[in-house]
């Protein structure tokens, strides 16, 4: 099989914290972060092309670095972005088509409760939305859910998905939500008794499952990592997980033993029909393994991110040209 690889191009000169969702028919949407404006850009022919960049919102010092910044998601309603500001609110807006926005609406119901600025969002596979965050209002760092039935425009109480019997999850590492068959996965980093793993979270009709910790090893670290690492499922429901140990980027999946990939930090993985594709960073470089086996560096670049539609895997990073965006096409 061979990669061919488009790009790397330039989306934004001066766009921060990009991340990218696939849709159906070829739709690809980027948001980034621009001083206190998310900005939006939607590609309709599989990121051969893609429209101008169209202000989603502003928001009083939009919070941008270390994974704080948009989120995005496509789903059968729609495109939802979110964001956080000073004020500590989860932000959604949404669009039919990318060209115009309507929102903000916020997510948490609990003001100022989700002032960490670490959160993700996924388009369901029954054409809902769910956002996931570090929520403060307990005083503790808890991980909170919230589901929206109406492609963003209202959002469902707010769900309690995990709180720690350490007291709080780790702090300042970023957690992640992916659709499944019956519901969501969420991964998040914990921390008890000074061990910062990997956990692993099933949501289905709105019930929350077990946690269950991810990997072999442990981490005894007195401070957060501000690395949550990543996850993705396949269409049968596999869930494939990233994420660092120490100065290590190690691949899990639930159940299983975990494998070294390489040093490293920051790593990001989406689903393809011949395997997971994963994106990592290593020392100032954005290094990448295919379905294959097939590992390389794609130069220097921080902050990527990564999904995967019709045989092609499209990436997103920060580079020192602004927001960069490539494509890397798996052909038999």
């Amino acid at each position: 099989m061979a990669l061919v690889m488009a790009g790397p191009v330039s989306l934004s000169a001066e766009g921060k914290q990009p991340v990218i969702a696939c849709g159906q028919g070829g739709r690809l949407a980027v948001a980034y972060g621009v001083g206190e404006t998310v900005f939006c850009r939607v590609s309709g022919d599989g990121g051969r092309s893609f429209d101008a960049e169209v202000r989603v919102g502003s928001v009083p010092k939009l919070m941008l670095g270390m994974r704080r910044g948009p989120q995005i998601a496509i789903g059968a309603n729609g495109i939802v972005v979110t964001a956080v500001g000073k004020e500590g609110d989860l932000l959604a807006w949404r669009s039919a088509n990318g060209k115009s926005w309507q929102g903000p609406t916020a997510i948490n119901d609990t003001p100022r409760s989700a002032e960490e600025g670490l959160t993700d969002i996924c388009a369901a596979l029954n054409g809902t939305f769910w956002a996931v965050w570090l929520d403060d209002r307990s005083k503790r760092k808890e991980i909170y859910a919230a589901r929206s039935m109406d492609g963003g425009k209202t959002w469902q109480p707010n769900q309690l998905v995990y709180a720690s019997p350490g007291g709080s999850v780790c702090e300042c590492c970023k957690p992640s939500i992916v659709p499944r068959p019956d519901g969501v996965n969420i991964m998040f980093r914990n921390s008890i008794n000074g061990y910062r793993d990997m956990y692993l979270c099933r949501l289905a009709d709105g019930k929350v499952g077990p946690s269950s910790k991810l990997g072999d090893g442990t981490w005894k670290l007195g401070a957060c990592p501000m690395d949550g690492g990543g996850i993705a499922c396949d269409s049968r429901g596999k869930a494939t997980t990233v994420w660092r140990r120490e100065g290590i980027v190690y691949v899990a999946e639930p159940d299983k033993a975990e494998w070294r990939l390489g040093d490293g930090s920051q790593a990001v993985v989406c689903a393809t029909p011949a395997g997971p594709c994963i994106l990592w960073q290593q020392g100032s470089d954005i290094s990448g393994r295919m379905p294959d086996g097939t590992i390389r560096s794609y130069g220097p670049g921080s902050w990527s991110r990564i999904c995967g539609m019709d045989g092609a895997v499209f990436a997103v990073w920060e580079a020192a040209s602004g927001v960069a965006f490539s494509v890397i096409r798996m052909e038999k």
